[in-house]
């Protein structure tokens, strides 16, 4: 490292470091620094500083990561009741209480719940966990940490373990950073993380940290969290079994036992086709709730399938019309049929086989649609063929990931 990698200033904090190649600052109150800048020694203040960098492997982000991390830091100390500079387990806490924060946003922010997600799966999975807090904390800070002071605040914190996490807690810590990460992973285009699942699992977290429930030596294999209207969690079961080491490496099912079956449904395909209109959303949740009401009832054979079938249909073409009415910026009112002659004429993917296909079952349903919208009977098998058409095909998933794609 040469010296034109940093600028050097005395500050009464300190020696404060800009480093010119990851542009960053940061400040040490390394004596032996200090004297080589006093005396004006180029080699031994070059000595120092690789020895610095050396202790500083850590420090490998651009300026534009340092201020990500520190806003995030930041919003934890000033919109949670924990400091993330404090103790590890204040640091976890105040993580989770932040995911909630943003989980209860009209408009969450994605990126930043999936980047938090992947740190409560390294304060889960990393071994040096403490190690890494530590440097975290001082880099934030802009404050050298050295090695030799590393280890004096390890040793610190290790004879205060209510500082830290047990690895039972650590383990579930885990489980819940991969839930995350796992629901933003699969997600395909079209689709959008079930914000309000991960609401319900860190808020479970929070306070089985906060009111220290999880026991070291009994290690959790099932917990079954119960849940009511708005995602609110209301209790929680856990199953477990003595603590063994050999069992850390087993996964823990976390499931969610929804007291608000409408709510649960609606949820469900809110993550499925996460850009339809919401109203779209609530009439398939409706839909498919008040179906397996009826179906639980002993003269199930009575129901008529006639506000059900519609109710589907009158999904997709509400969704189609305002595709093509995007497409060709107008408003117009376009019934089944219309739709039908439109897309005929215009494909909207590429795929020449799957567009016939689509438009052969398109216009297949037009006489189902009409039979429901008329008020003649839909049989049941009437109604499973609407069924197979909007919820089995990929027509609501296409859908969906059209408007995803075109912004609509």
């Amino acid at each position: 490292m040469g010296t034109e990698d940093f600028v050097l200033s005395i500050t009464n904090n300190g020696v404060v470091i800009t480093d010119n190649v990851h542009r960053i600052s940061f400040t040490t109150q390394n004596k032996r620094l200090l004297r080589a800048l006093e005396r004006r020694d180029i080699n031994k203040i070059n000595k120092e500083m690789n020895r610095i960098y050396q202790d500083l492997e850590f420090f490998n982000g651009t300026n534009n990561d340092y201020f990500y991390d520190k806003q995030i830091h930041d919003d934890i100390n000033k919109l949670t009741p924990h400091s993330y500079d404090k103790d590890l387990r204040e640091y976890t806490l105040g993580i989770l209480k932040y995911l909630y924060i943003l989980c209860k946003d009209d408009e969450p922010d994605y990126k930043k719940i999936e980047y938090l997600g992947t740190w409560l799966w390294d304060i889960g999975e990393n071994p040096d966990i403490l190690t890494t807090y530590l440097k975290t904390v001082s880099l934030i800070q802009k404050k050298f940490i050295s090695k030799s002071e590393i280890q004096k605040q390890l040793n610190l914190y290790r004879g205060k373990p209510s500082t830290l996490l047990n690895k039972v807690e650590r383990k579930v810590v885990l489980e819940v950073g991969r839930i995350i990460i796992i629901d933003f992973k699969l997600l395909g285009r079209g689709q959008k993380p079930d914000i309000g699942a991960i609401k319900v699992h860190v808020d479970f977290l929070y306070k089985v940290l906060r009111n220290k429930k999880l026991n070291s030596d009994e290690l959790p294999y099932f917990i079954q969290l119960h849940v009511s209207t708005g995602n609110t969690l209301i209790g929680w079961d856990i199953a477990t079994q003595p603590f063994d080491k050999k069992d850390m490496d087993k996964p823990i099912y976390i499931g969610i036992k929804s007291h608000d079956n409408l709510e649960n449904e609606y949820e469900i395909v809110k993550s499925k086709y996460g850009f339809l209109s919401e109203e779209s959303q609530r009439k398939i949740a409706t839909a498919l709730h008040q179906e397996k009401i009826l179906n639980r009832e002993k003269s199930s054979y009575l129901v008529s399938y006639s506000g059900l079938a519609m109710e589907l249909l009158s999904v997709v073409e509400k969704e189609l019309r305002t595709i093509i009415n995007e497409i060709e910026q107008e408003e117009k009112k376009r019934m089944w049929r219309d739709i039908y002659t439109y897309l005929e004429q215009t494909p909207l993917i590429e795929d020449e086989q799957l567009w016939d296909n689509f438009l052969e079952d398109f216009k297949k349903m037009n006489s189902l649609r009409n039979k429901a919208a008329h008020g003649e009977e839909i049989s049941v098998d009437d109604y499973n063929s609407v069924k197979d058409f909007v919820l089995e095909s990929f027509v609501l998933e296409w859908i969906s990931e059209f408007k995803a794609i075109n912004n609509i």
